[in-house]
């Protein structure tokens, strides 16, 4: 017989968990291993938070029919979502006085970092910030990747389902925004 070291099992037992998942994302937790995105058209499913500092209640159904709301899937441990913060927090400066509601949505599990990293008040979103550490919220929108942008129009329709982000990216979204707002 042949002894197989413990090392060796555990690697055994890892690749056949991440071959049996749909995604290694499902494995360590992130956004449920969704293979496919919600549909632009689609419904948005609905969804219930608590704003991280001010402790209010955010009710999907409340701003449905009444606002265009902007879903923003982030991380602190993702630089390209750090990048793209600024450019949201400027698109929520221009239109903040428009039928909008903006929502970051942090998927860290870490409340004491999340805290650290927010008492830099130039780094605080003046919006709402919803810290999804069960994936809830993620899981129902299919993200798998971060930062996501979704924009949901007042219809309760999504308008926009964005992966990434890249410098200009924010014009598709201020766009957008601008039509949906109007």
């Amino acid at each position: 017989m042949c002894k197989i070291s413990s090392t060796l099992k555990i690697i055994l037992v890892l690749s056949i968990l991440l071959v049996s998942t749909n995604s290694y994302a499902q494995l360590f937790g992130f956004g449920g291993g969704a293979t496919k995105k919600v549909e632009v058209g689609g419904d948005a499913p609905e969804f219930k938070g608590v704003d991280f500092l001010t402790k209010k209640a955010i009710n999907f159904n409340e701003l449905k029919g009444n606002k265009v709301i902007l879903l923003d899937f982030w991380s602190i441990y993702c630089v390209s979502c750090l990048q793209e913060i600024p450019k949201l927090i400027d698109i929520y400066n221009k239109y903040k006085d428009r039928d909008i509601f903006f929502i970051g949505m942090n998927l860290d599990t870490n409340t004491r970092r999340l805290k650290m990293y927010l008492k830099n008040p130039q780094k605080v979103p003046p919006y709402p910030i919803v810290m999804d550490k069960p994936r809830t919220i993620a899981n129902a929108y299919k993200v798998n990747i971060l930062p996501t942008t979704i924009i949901i129009g007042k219809d309760g329709k999504i308008k926009m389902y964005h992966e990434g982000y890249k410098p200009g990216d924010e014009d598709d979204i201020d766009k957008i925004i601008d039509k949906l707002t109007k």
